[in-house]
C-alpha cells in the first residue's frame, strides 16, 4: 500500500457531497494522478466507509480500456489514487449540442464498457454526463462506481443516484426488475441530452407539475408511463438513422421494448471499425496519421452539416429563454489580443482595433464567435467605438476555432439601494425597472452626493451614510469579478413641515420655515410638482401649482433636490375632526383643533361640501374625517356651516394592490388599454375616499409576470396581522388543457402560459399566507369582445379553479368576489370596465350601508349585485365566495381506519367478526360520512352476504342519490339473486345519474369519482347477461333494456364504446354456452351446462379492488 507522503496534492478538481477529487503527483513514478478523498465526517461512518472501499475493490477487479483505472489506496487518509482524466461530458451538456460523430464514439466507448460490466454481472447504477470521463486521448471512460453492485446482490440499492437519469424500474416495480437495461436507459437519456445541449429540459414542460424539488420531480417523471421523450427526428434534424434508432430504443420506459443489452445496441450502430468482441475487449489500437486526418475531415464536414440544424433548434429555443450569464471561456488556443475598439463594420463583420498607439488591426468576426460586453452575452452590433476589448481564441468541442471578444465599458446604473455593507466596502442596488440586485464595491474616496450636496450634516458625505431605500444614479466599471463604483449621486425624498415665507414664481422657488428646527430653506420646485390645498388638487377647474401657494400657508413638503409635492393647509374658519354625523338631523359634531371642545354645525342643503377635492354630500361624511369649516356664527354653540372642506385621514390598517393588464407584447393578444385607465382611477378613489394610505396602495399597470410576482410577495409581506388588504385584478384569465387558470401579464403568451402568466393558484396561495385579519380578492375578468385562441374564462370559473389543501376549502381566510358568473364577460367602455366603475362608486361610500367608514365584503357584494346590472345590463352577475376555514371532514385517524377497512377488500377468507370490528371503528371515527358504509357494503358482497349488503346500500341510495357505488353494488347483488328486473333498473338509475354525479357535480357534492370506461364496460357485461340468461317472467321487458341502451348512448362515444365492448364480451361467452348445449350428448350434461350458463361470475368479476381504490382516493376531499 502506498503512503500519503508519496503523493503531492497540486490543486482541486471538483468537490461533491461525498468526496473531493484533487489533482496530484506521484513522486515515485513521476506521473500525474487523481486523488479522491472521502469527506472527514464520512470516514467516521462505517457504512459510508465500507461503500467507499468497496468502490476501490470493485475498480481493482475491472481492467478495461473504457473504465477508469485505480492505482493505489491510502486508507489512513481515505484516498483512492486514480487515473487522471481530462474532464467529463457535463461541460458538453452546458455548452450546447455535441458533434454527432463525437457522440457516436461516446456511445461506442460507453456501450463497450457496459457490455464488459454486464457480462461480469455488474450494474453501474449511476450513468450520467458527469460520470462519462475523457482521457488525454479523447476516449470515454466510466467513473464513479460508488453505486455499482453485483446484479445478484438483492440487498443493494441503486436509488441513490442522480434522479434525472434514473431508469423507471429503479423507482417503480411496475416497470420490471432492475438490471443491465437500467444502465442502458440512463445512457440513452444522457445521449439524448448531449444532442440537445442546455435546452434539453425544454422537452419537459410538465416537469414543474411534479413539485418544486427537482430530484423528486425527475423521479415522478421517470415513473409516469405516459411521460415519454419524443422520437429524436421530431426534435432534431440531420441525426443519422442508426444513431437516432439506438438512442430512441434506449430511452423506452417499457423494458420489453428497450434494447436488451449493450451488445445489441453496438450491433445497431454503423461503425465498421468497431466490432463487438466475443470476450473481454482489449485496448484499442492507436490510429494512424492518415486515419486521424480522415477522422478530422469527416468530423469537420459533419459539423458544417450539423451546425445549421442545431442552430435552427437552438436559436428558436434560446430566443424564448431568459438571458443567461455567459459561460466561462475555455482555455485559449493563442495569446489574447487587447486594445481599444475604433470601429465596427457590421456589413463586413469586421472590427478595427487600436493597440494603444502601437498600430491598428482589422479582424473578421464569424457567426459562431462570442461577444461579451460587461460580462453579458451580446451581439456584434452591440459593440461601440471606445470599448476596451480582449480577444481570446480557443477551439470548442466541435473543433471550431472560436474568438471570444470581451468588451468593458463604464455603465450607468439607476436603482434603489437595498443594502450598505461598510465591512465589505460594498453597496447592493436593485436596478430599475427589472429589480435585479447588483453588488458593487465602493473604493475609499469615491465622490458621493445626496440630493445634489457633497456634505451631510456639515461633513463630507461618505457612501456609508447612504440608506436602504435611497435612489441612486451611479457609474461603475467591471474589474475582474467585481463591479467598481466611480461616482454616486443619491436622492432621498424627505419630508418637512413648516410655514411658507416666500413664493418666488419667477425663479420657481419656495421658501419655507421649518416647524422642527426654525431653519429657513429655499428649494426649487419640480415641473411636475403636485400641490394640494386642504386636500384639493384643483380649484375652479384649474390644477393647483406651487404659484398658487400663499405666504403663511401651513405646508407639508416632500423633496430631494427639488420639491416634489406640497400639501398646503389654509385655515379660513375653524378646523377639527368630525365626532359624529347626524344624518337625519342634518348636522355634525366636531372636535375643534384649537381647544379640543365639541361644537355642532348645522349643514343646510346650500352648504358647499368637498371631500378630497370632489363635491360631496352630508351622506358622504364619516366620523373621524378632518374638516375646515367656514361658518357665519362665530360665537354660537350651534353654527351654520357655509362651506366644509373634508380630508379623510389615512387608515394605516388598509392596504390595496390593484393590477390591470390590458396591453401585451404578444401581437396575437388584443390590447384593452382602458383597463389600466380604470384601475388608476379606482386607486385614486381608495386613497381619497376610502382612507387607504397612498404608500400602501400599489398600482401595477401592465406588469410583467416577474414584476407582478415580486410585487405581490413583497407587498403582502408588509401587511401586519391587524391589517386589511384588498387585491383586485382586471384583465384576462385563460384556462389551459390541464384546467389550470392563468391571469395574463404584459409578457404573456397563450402558448406558454405556465412560463409567462401568473397562475391564479399562486395569487390565492399568497393571499392565504398573508397574516392580515381581513383579505378581499376582487377578480374582474375577462373583457367582452376579446378574441383569443385560448380558453378564456369568467371570474367565477377562474376562482373555481383554485384548490385548497387536501380536505380543505379553496379559500379559508380570503373572501373572493367574482365580477362575472360562468360564461359571462366583463363590459368595458372608454373609462374602463363596468366592474371598476361600480367599485369606484362603492368605495366613494355608497356601499357603506351602516355608515361606519368601513365597507365589508357583504356590503360590497350587495352593492355590486344592485349596481352592476344598471351599468352592464344583464351581462354581469357578481358572485361571492365566502371563506371556509373548517377543518378537514375526516381526521387522520379516521382515514387510517377507512384504509384498513378498504384493504380487506383485497383479502380472501375474510373473518366476519374482524370485518365488523373494523367497520364499527371506522364508523365511530368518520361519523356520518359515506365511506364506512360503502366499504362495509362491498365487504358483505365479497363475503357473499347479499342480504346484508342490500341492507347497507338501499338506505344509502336514498340518502345519497348521487353516490353511484350503491347502484353498482345493488345491480350485482340483484342479478346474482336472479332479480333481473331489479338489477337492470339499478343500472339504468346509475346511467341516469352519471352526468350530475361525475361530469357536472353540484358545488360541495362529495361522491366517489369512478372510472367511466371501466364502469360502463362492467354494465355492458351485466346487461347482456340479464338479457340472455333471464327467461320467462324473470326476464326484464325489452323496453327496459332499450331505455338503458338509449341513456348510455346519450353519454357520448367513449362510454358507449366501453358499454358495447362489455356486451360483446358476455355475448361471446353466452354463444359458447349455447354451442355446448347444442352438442350435449345427454340431458344430464345439458343440466350441468345450463347451471353454469346462469352463473353471473362466469361473465364478469365484481371490481372490488378498483372501487376500493377510488373510494379511498377521495378521503382528502
Amino acid at each position: 500500500m502506498g503512503q500519503a507522503s508519496r503523493y503531492d496534492i497540486v490543486g482541486t478538481i471538483a468537490t461533491g457531497d461525498f468526496a473531493t477529487v484533487y489533482r496530484g503527483r506521484d513522486r515515485e513514478l513521476g506521473r500525474d494522478v487523481a486523488i479522491k478523498e472521502i469527506h472527514p465526517h464520512f470516514r467516521r461512518d462505517p457504512k459510508q466507509l465500507e461503500r467507499y472501499w468497496k468502490e476501490a475493490q470493485l475498480l481493482a477487479t475491472l481492467q478495461h480500456p473504457n473504465i477508469i483505472t485505480i492505482y493505489d489506496v491510502v486508507r489512513p487518509r481515505g484516498w483512492l489514487i486514480l487515473e487522471l482524466m481530462r474532464g467529463s461530458l457535463q461541460a458538453s451538456v452546458q455548452k450546447g449540442p455535441i458533434d454527432l460523430d463525437f457522440l457516436r464514439e461516446i456511445l461506442i466507448d460507453s456501450l463497450q464498457a457496459l457490455d464488459f460490466l454486464h457480462t461480469n454481472g455488474i450494474i453501474h447504477g449511476d450513468i450520467k454526463p458527469s460520470n462519462l470521463l475523457l482521457d488525454s486521448r479523447g476516449r470515454v471512460k466510466l467513473g464513479d462506481f460508488g453505486l455499482a453492485r453485483r446484479a445478484t446482490d438483492e440487498h443493494g440499492s441503486l436509488l441513490k443516484g442522480t434522479t434525472k437519469y434514473m431508469a423507471p424500474e429503479l423507482i417503480s416495480a411496475q416497470f420490471g426488475p432492475v438490471g443491465p437495461a437500467s444502465d442502458l436507459y440512463s445512457l440513452g437519456f444522457t445521449a439524448y441530452e448531449l444532442m440537445c445541449g442546455p435546452d434539453f429540459e425544454l422537452l419537459f414542460p410538465t416537469l414543474s407539475t411534479f413539485g418544486r424539488d427537482r430530484q423528486i420531480a425527475w423521479m415522478m417523471w421517470h415513473a409516469s408511463p405516459d411521460q415519454k421523450l419524443p422520437p429524436i427526428h421530431r426534435v432534431l434534424e440531420g441525426v443519422p438513422e442508426d444513431l437516432a434508432q439506438v438512442v430512441d430504443r434506449l430511452v423506452v420506459k417499457d423494458r420489453q421494448q428497450r434494447l436488451g443489452s449493450a451488445r445489441e445496441a453496438l450491433a445497431l450502430l454503423k461503425a465498421p471499425q468497431v466490432s463487438v468482441p466475443a470476450s473481454i475487449p482489449g485496448e484499442r489500437a492507436e490510429p494512424s496519421e492518415e486515419e486521424l486526418k480522415q477522422q478530422r475531415q469527416k468530423r469537420l464536414m459533419r459539423i458544417i452539416a450539423g451546425v445549421a440544424v442545431a442552430c435552427s433548434l437552438l436559436i428558436s429555443i434560446l430566443m424564448l429563454l431568459p438571458e443567461r450569464s455567459p459561460p466561462p471561456a475555455p482555455p485559449p488556443a493563442v495569446a489574447p489580443v487587447q486594445g481599444r475598439l475604433e470601429a465596427v463594420l457590421l456589413d463586413a463583420r469586421r472590427l478595427i482595433i487600436d493597440h494603444d498607439g502601437q498600430g491598428k488591426e482589422e479582424r473578421e468576426i464569424r457567426s459562431w464567435d462570442e461577444v461579451i460586453i460587461n460580462d453579458k452575452k451580446s451581439l456584434l452590433r452591440d459593440l461601440q467605438p471606445g470599448d476596451l476589448i480582449t480577444i481570446t481564441v480557443y477551439r470548442d468541442e466541435q473543433g471550431r476555432q472560436v474568438q471570444r471578444i470581451e468588451a468593458i465599458r463604464p455603465e450607468r446604473l439607476i436603482g434603489q439601494i437595498e443594502a450598505v455593507s461598510p465591512e465589505q466596502g460594498t453597496i447592493t442596488v436593485a436596478r430599475e425597472p427589472e429589480g435585479e440586485k447588483v453588488v458593487l464595491r465602493v473604493p475609499r474616496g469615491t465622490p458621493v452626493t445626496l440630493n445634489g450636496q457633497p456634505t451631510f450634516q456639515g461633513q463630507k458625505l461618505e457612501y456609508t451614510q447612504l440608506r436602504s431605500g435611497d435612489r441612486v444614479e451611479l457609474y461603475y466599471q467591471r474589474e475582474g469579478p467585481e463591479f467598481v463604483v466611480r461616482e454616486v449621486a443619491a436622492f432621498r425624498v424627505v419630508q418637512m413641515k413648516g410655514i411658507v415665507r416666500e413664493v418666488d414664481v419667477k425663479n420657481a422657488r419656495l421658501t419655507v420655515e421649518s416647524d422642527a428646527t426654525g431653519q429657513v430653506v429655499t428649494l426649487p420646485w419640480a415641473e411636475d410638482c403636485v400641490v394640494t390645498l386642504n386636500g384639493q388638487a384643483n380649484v375652479g377647474g384649474q390644477i393647483l401649482r406651487p404659484a398658487d401657494l400663499r405666504v403663511n400657508d401651513q405646508v407639508e413638503i416632500e423633496h430631494d433636490t427639488r420639491i416634489r409635492r406640497v400639501d398646503a393647509y389654509r385655515v379660513l374658519g375653524v378646523a377639527g375632526v368630525i365626532e359624529r354625523v347626524h344624518f337625519d338631523a342634518g348636522s355634525i359634531d366636531v372636535i375643534l383643533s384649537q381647544d379640543q371642545k365639541s361644537m355642532q354645525f348645522l349643514v343646510p342643503p346650500t352648504c358647499e361640501i368637498t371631500l378630497a377635492g370632489e363635491p360631496a354630500q352630508l351622506a358622504d361624511l364619516r366620523a373621524g374625517d378632518k374638516v375646515d369649516i367656514q361658518h357665519d356664527t362665530p360665537d354660537g354653540r350651534i353654527a351654520r356651516a357655509l362651506k366644509i372642506t373634508v380630508v379623510r385621514p389615512e387608515d394605516r390598517r388598509r392596504f390595496a394592490l390593484l393590477v390591470a393588464v390590458g396591453e401585451f407584447d404578444d401581437d396575437s393578444l388584443p390590447d384593452v388599454p382602458v383597463l389600466s385607465t380604470g384601475i388608476q382611477k379606482f386607486a385614486d378613489v381608495l386613497i381619497r375616499r376610502g382612507a387607504f394610505p397612498r404608500n400602501q396602495t400599489l398600482v401595477l399597470s401592465n406588469p410583467s409576470r416577474v414584476r407582478w410576482e415580486q410585487a405581490l410577495t413583497a407587498f403582502l409581506r408588509d401587511v401586519p396581522s391587524e391589517g386589511e388588504v384588498v387585491v383586485c385584478y382586471s384583465g384576462i384569465a385563460i384556462r389551459d388543457a390541464s384546467k389550470r387558470v392563468y391571469l395574463l401579464c404584459r409578457d404573456s403568451s397563450v402558448n406558454r402560459l405556465a412560463e409567462t402568466a401568473l397562475p391564479i393558484q399562486t395569487l390565492a396561495d399568497a393571499l392565504e399566507k398573508c397574516s392580515a385579519s381581513k383579505k378581499l380578492l376582487i377578480l374582474d375578468v375577462s373583457p367582452a369582445g376579446v378574441q383569443i385562441s385560448g380558453d378564456v374564462v369568467s371570474a367565477e370559473e377562474a376562482l373555481q379553479a383554485v384548490q385548497g389543501p387536501p380536505g380543505r376549502a379553496a379559500f379559508r381566510t380570503v373572501t373572493a368576489v367574482a365580477a362575472t358568473a360562468s360564461g359571462q364577460r366583463v363590459v368595458t367602455n372608454q373609462e374602463g370596465s363596468a366592474t371598476v366603475a361600480a367599485l369606484m362608486e362603492a368605495y366613494r361610500g355608497v356601499a357603506d350601508e351602516n355608515r361606519d367608514g368601513h365597507i365589508d365584503a357583504g356590503e360590497l357584494y350587495a352593492f355590486l349585485t344592485r349596481q352592476l346590472p344598471q351599468i352592464a345590463g344583464t351581462s354581469q352577475s357578481p358572485r361571492l365566495l365566502l371563506p371556509d376555514n373548517r377543518p378537514s371532514r375526516l381526521t387522520e385517524e379516521a382515514k387510517n381506519a377507512l384504509r384498513s377497512l378498504g384493504a380487506m377488500l383485497l383479502q380472501d377468507n375474510l373473518d366476519a367478526r374482524v370485518v365488523n370490528d373494523a367497520y364499527r371503528t371506522a364508523l365511530k371515527l368518520a361519523g356520518k360520512e359515506p365511506e364506512p358504509a360503502l366499504l362495509y357494503g362491498l365487504l358483505q358482497i365479497k363475503m357473499a352476504q347479499f342480504s346484508e349488503a342490500e341492507r347497507v346500500f338501499e338506505p344509502l341510495k336514498l340518502e345519497r342519490p348521487e353516490e353511484l357505488v350503491s347502484y353498482l353494488a345493488l345491480a350485482w347483488t340483484k342479478l346474482f339473486r336472479r332479480d333481473y328486473n331489479g338489477g337492470v333498473g339499478e343500472m339504468l338509475t346509475l346511467a341516469s345519474h352519471w352526468e350530475s354525479s361525475q361530469v357536472k357535480p353540484k358545488a360541495g357534492l362529495i361522491v366517489t369519482v369512478l372510472n367511466g370506461p371501466e364502469v360502463f364496460h362492467f354494465l355492458g357485461q351485466l346487461r347482456e347477461y340479464a338479457a340472455r340468461v333471464g327467461e320467462g317472467s324473470e326476464r326484464p321487458p325489452d323496453s327496459l333494456f332499450q331505455k338503458l341502451d338509449d341513456k348510455v348512448q346519450e353519454l357520448g362515444e367513449p362510454l358507449t364504446s366501453a358499454y358495447q365492448q362489455g356486451r360483446e364480451q358476455s355475448r361471446q361467452i353466452l354463444d359458447r354456452f349455447d354451442e355446448q348445449l347444442a352438442r350435449a350428448p345427454d340431458p344430464a350434461t345439458q343440466v350441468k351446462i345450463r347451471y353454469e350458463r346462469r352463473q353471473l361470475g362466469r361473465y364478469a368479476s365484481f371490481p372490488f379492488e378498483s372501487l376500493s381504490r377510488q373510494i379511498l382516493s377521495g378521503l382528502d376531499r
